[in-house]
């Protein structure tokens, strides 16, 4: 796709730079000329065809993707500006997951599957007029829930948020997490925890934001984290997140 000339750049992120297109769509671009959205355009038009608010995809095409404009802004902006925000906004999370739930795997042949987002957290989140709308696909696979939902618990213990501004709030984080973690089966989701977080620990974070201090050393030598506290910097109120 061509960018026509004179549109307004309105995004940039590590991965990708978002247009304004002046039609009431955006052109989201790779940086990566070799990138393919082909099948993150897919997974999100099945999410929503499953009930997950997304932004709708009109094209994609190699790098690009044209697709809805939201209105709003992030959730993880709106903390910055309203912490007292942060439980409502953790239950949201929490819903949003819920919402995943529902929805199948895209193969037919990965039955036992659903669908994971593996990147659920407070700035992949635009709070519009409508709700809350769900994007930024690119890690999207098949799996068991429980990875996905322990996923977004330890980024929320683990962020520094510092990108919104809200450094050194460490009870909006508390809060946002103790409202996450009212909306989710903690007991089921908990036995996720410590695979997950030594992935976290052994590959680079997805988000800037995410600080586990579990062992890395011991980690990469292939011992279980699962004795561990995960070590994160938002409090006494996180100290839920030990894993047994």
């Amino acid at each position: 796709m061509t960018v026509p000339d004179g549109r307004t750049e309105i995004a940039r992120g590590r991965a990708s730079v978002v247009y304004d297109l002046g039609d009431g769509t955006v052109l989201r671009r790779c940086l990566d000329a070799e990138a393919d959205v082909a099948y993150e355009a897919e997974v999100m038009e099945h999410a929503h065809a499953h009930g997950v608010p997304t932004p709708r995809v009109f094209a994609a095409d190699g790098r690009d993707m044209r697709m809805e404009r939201l209105h709003g802004v992030t959730m993880l902006q709106d903390l910055a500006l309203h912490p007292e925000h942060a439980m409502q906004h953790g239950r949201t999370l929490a819903g949003l997951h819920g919402l995943l739930d529902r929805v199948p795997a895209m193969k037919p042949s990965d039955v036992h599957q659903r669908l994971l987002h593996l990147d659920l957290h407070p700035g992949n989140v635009m709070m519009t007029p409508s709700g809350p709308v769900l994007f930024d696909w690119t890690n999207a696979a098949p799996g068991p829930r429980e990875r996905d939902v322990a996923t977004t618990w330890l980024i929320l213990a683990c962020m520094g948020m510092d990108e919104a501004g809200a450094t050194g709030n460490t009870t909006m984080r508390a809060r946002l997490l103790e409202g996450f973690l009212d909306g989710i089966d903690e007991a089921r989701v908990r036995t996720a925890l410590p695979s997950v977080g030594l992935d976290r620990c052994t590959h680079p974070c997805v988000h800037p934001g995410c600080c586990l201090s579990v062992g890395v050393s011991n980690a990469a030598r292939g011992s279980s984290c699962g004795s561990r506290t995960l070590r994160c910097r938002t409090g006494r109120a996180l100290d839920r997140i030990q894993t047994s």
